[in-house]
């Protein structure tokens, strides 16, 4: 069963991205879907409603997972913006436990408060500190010695 067709950023209960459209780039959202197993999957999309019809009909461009699965019920769908913000969302949610996963479900709130930590967050790694070298992907990693009173672990050779 899936939701009445509108736009989604339109709509404040799946929240807004004010000018996302009009900026030229196709809002992302995310979306979480109940499989008739019960399990949950999560997804982004710029187009939630056709990509729900991908994965129905199991073919071509639905997910492998949701294939056998159905029916499908979209249980939630969040209007996020941009398309990595959407990744790293995605993300996060896909590391989640079952428990979760259904709170974010029953209460929005959880998931605002998972964007707004996401959007706190620095997404880059700092850059080393100015004259040192970065760490040599080819160096031999080093063995620490054994200590006092113990033998060294012996190592094994197949014979050729």
């Amino acid at each position: 069963m899936s939701p009445p067709t509108h736009d989604p950023t339109q709509d404040p209960a799946r929240g807004t991205v004010p000018g996302a459209e009009s900026a030229g780039k196709p809002a992302w959202s995310i979306y979480l879907v109940r499989c008739a197993d019960g399990s949950l999957y999560t997804g982004v999309a710029t187009d939630v409603e056709r990509r729900l019809e991908e994965h129905e009909r199991g073919e071509g461009k639905g997910a492998k997972y949701l294939r056998g699965r159905g029916p499908l019920e979209l249980v939630l769908e969040h209007n996020v913006g941009e398309r990595g913000d959407a990744l790293r969302l995605e993300a996060r949610i896909k590391k989640l436990s079952r428990d979760r996963k259904e709170l974010l479900v029953r209460e929005r709130d959880a998931l605002d408060e998972m964007l707004a930590a996401d959007h706190r967050a620095p997404h880059a790694r700092a850059a080393p500190p100015t004259g040192t070298a970065p760490p040599s992907k080819t160096a031999a990693p080093t063995k620490a010695a054994p200590h006092a009173g113990t033998a060294a672990p012996t190592e094994k050779h197949a014979e050729p």
